[in-house]
């Protein structure tokens, strides 16, 4: 490592996350020296560049303290000056959006959860309006079928990424110090007041004199700040919490924030969506699992199946060949189809394939020919017969019954082939004559309960109880733990 340098600065903040930039960029707008020190790129691994931007104090009301909520309450009501604000000076959108939010319940579960939530919102006075299953498809038609209710809230979000692009240009212009890829290997503090920060970049150390020196490292800070108080690890309360986000491209079709207590959709004015997120508790682990993606596809398309579908469409077929072609602006320069074994680009198959039949050879103009088709007068010439079979029996000719005046025949009743049902609040497919029973896996024949359109159906019943076209069934299974 080569000699170190020394520079200093009135107030050094450690961390380029949203936090940190948005605490430079106040104190640089009160006129301080302010240098910002960033052990990667800036968001690179802030855990903004991942979020979703929900700005929901009135959403996660029972999760906070009131001192807290009241904190949140007020800082969303000057989010959106604040963002004005760093568009004009920056000329970046930061895509503000106070559409608002709505929690959404997919079943009674979810309702009792909306219940207790709307509770604390009137205990704390906050604004919140409970909606029907039918207002809140009127409000976002594409949300799934068989909803049991919904609350709208106040809440607003921005885009994390774009905040991160805004962030540093403003600061810049303020005349703020921006360092990327610095390390901060240890904070001390100074005899002669201050702090000294020691720094390495690129196998360069240095170090950095500050008055005042602001850590928001996010889930880095114990490790940070430990030496500044001469302890092995401040017991500071926060630690690294992974989780999984899916972000799907397609017209916006969703206005609203749409939440339920186990997924959220997020819709952004570019036609991004966003759906999140998972949690896991593993530390520092960067990997993404196959499983937290199935899982939160699952649950978005249980809360908002069309939306979900369309974005999931447009975002498949958008990274084909086909789709990167469109892009670019060519349209006529690739074969319609691509048979299997055929080299990327090109117009026809190898010789070798050719030879052996394999498949058949492409016309000059790169498309496949057409099978030949027989002429409209072509016969196929007559089979011998076969001597030594014996000649099939003629079909025998069997005479419909007379059906009666109602349109059945004696003994049977006009029945449709299938029925629509909601089980659990997903739209399914049932063979006529389907009933209860038919519904509940053999496994959970113990400690389940049914309801058919919010009425209990005893267990007795369950074999007798058909289910008609447009029911609403609800299966519910106890599980253990919490």
């Amino acid at each position: 490592m080569t000699a170190s340098t020394v520079a200093s600065t009135e107030v050094a903040v450690v961390g380029g996350g949203i936090v940190g930039l948005a605490i430079a960029h106040a104190l640089a707008q009160r006129g301080r020296q302010v240098t910002v020190v960033e052990g990667s790129r800036i968001g690179e691994r802030a855990a903004a560049g991942v979020a979703a931007g929900m700005l929901a104090p009135s959403s996660e009301v029972d999760l906070s303290d009131p001192r807290l909520t009241d904190l949140a309450l007020a800082a969303h009501a000057m989010y959106g000056e604040w963002t004005s604000a760093l568009t004009a000076l920056t000329g970046v959108g930061t895509g503000y959006d106070a559409t608002g939010t709505l929690l959404v319940a997919l079943h009674a579960d979810h309702l009792a959860i909306l219940q207790h939530l709307y509770d604390f919102q009137m205990e704390r006075g906050l604004p919140a309006e409970r909606l029907s299953a039918k207002a809140a498809r009127d409000e976002e038609p594409y949300l799934a079928p068989g909803l049991a209710g919904a609350l709208r809230m106040p809440d607003a979000q921005v885009d994390p990424r774009r905040l991160l692009r805004a962030l540093p240009i403003a600061l810049e212009r303020l005349g703020a110090t921006l360092h990327e890829g610095m390390r901060v290997t240890a904070i001390a503090p100074s005899d002669g007041g201050g702090y000294e920060i020691s720094t390495e970049r690129d196998g360069v150390a240095s170090t950095l004199h500050a008055a005042q020196v602001v850590v928001a490292a996010g889930a880095w800070s114990r490790q940070i700040a430990s030496p500044i108080l001469g302890m092995p690890v401040v017991p500071l309360p926060m630690r690294p919490v992974k989780g999984q986000i899916l972000r799907l491209r397609g017209e916006r079709i969703i206005q609203h924030v749409v939440r339920t207590p186990d997924v959220y959709l997020v819709p952004r004015d570019d036609g991004e969506l966003v759906i999140g997120a998972s949690m896991e508790d593993v530390g520092f682990d960067e990997r993404s699992r196959a499983g937290a993606v199935h899982d939160l596809l699952r649950e978005a398309r249980r809360a908002g199946a069309s939306a979900v579908a369309a974005g999931a469409m447009f975002q498949f077929t958008d990274q084909t060949p086909r789709g990167a072609a469109r892009r670019a602006g060519d349209r006529g320069t690739r074969p319609r189809r691509v048979r299997r074994g055929l080299p990327p680009g090109a117009t026809r198959p190898p010789a070798r394939d050719r030879e052996r039949g394999r498949c058949r050879p492409l016309r000059r103009d790169g498309a496949l020919p057409q099978r030949r088709r027989t002429r409209p007068n072509h016969r196929a010439p007559a089979r011998r017969p076969d001597l030594r079979r014996p000649p099939r029996p003629a079909p025998r000719t069997v005479r419909p019954r007379p059906l009666r005046a109602g349109g059945a025949r004696r003994g049977h009743a006009m029945t449709t082939d299938t029925v629509t049902a909601h089980v659990n609040g997903e739209a399914r497919a049932l063979p006529s004559g389907t009933t209860v029973a038919d519904l509940v896996p053999a496994e959970w024949k113990q400690g389940v309960a049914v309801a058919r359109n919010d009425e209990i159906v005893p267990r007795a019943t369950w074999a007798t109880t058909p289910v008609a076209d447009g029911d609403a069934i609800e299966i519910v299974r106890p599980v253990q733990g919490g």
